[in-house]
């Protein structure tokens, strides 16, 4: 994913962050955790480019990052264990 991500997007993949945020608003815990890495690898691609390179980076922020917040937020609202890894992985990729 990471070598198809740092090659292709956004040209290749135009509608891949409606796809990511598709996956994000699901209970699908595979396909959350998905998103939450390919964003992660997408920030992580823009991490050092310079402002004009990293206007792209822009709608992922503002599409990906609310929910995100929301998603951090129920996380730290839940006791057990598996919120605590899922939380710890939230925090790590962003």
């Amino acid at each position: 994913m990471a070598v198809m991500v740092n090659a292709d997007f956004p040209e290749r993949w135009p509608d891949l962050l409606s796809t990511l945020i598709g996956f994000m608003q699901t209970d699908d815990v595979p396909r959350v955790y998905g998103a939450v890495q390919v964003i992660m690898l997408l920030c992580r691609k823009y991490e050092f480019k310079d402002k004009d390179e990293r206007e792209v980076l822009a709608p992922v922020i503002d599409a990906a990052f609310p929910r995100l917040l929301t998603m951090l937020q129920n996380l730290l609202a839940m006791t057990d264990r598996v919120a605590g890894a899922y939380t710890r992985s939230l925090l790590s990729s962003t």
